[in-house]
């Protein structure tokens, strides 16, 4: 929520929160959706990393845009892989 929320402006503080729980999916997922949500945590601790800077360049906002929408679209895979998990239970 933190990300769809803040997109570029993300805190790193808010971000952190879910490093152990990204770590911990692995027990409780399947391989591919415990690297995804990996993948998730580490493209959104980019971008709160990247807003604590100010003086970005051109090329350091285009990769962190990239990096927001690439987040977001993995989002929506974890969500469907989420959903289907839960359907199927």
């Amino acid at each position: 929520m933190h990300m769809q929320q803040s997109g570029q402006s993300a805190k790193i503080e808010e971000v952190s929160k879910f490093y152990h729980p990204a770590r911990n999916a692995k027990f409780y997922f399947s391989k591919q959706l415990s690297e995804s949500l990996v993948s998730y945590f580490n493209l959104c601790f980019t971008v709160a990393d990247a807003a604590r800077v100010d003086n970005k360049t051109t090329r350091e906002r285009g990769d962190v845009a990239q990096s927001i929408q690439h987040a977001r679209d993995l989002a929506i895979s974890i969500e469907h892989q989420l959903v289907k998990k839960l359907t199927l239970s």
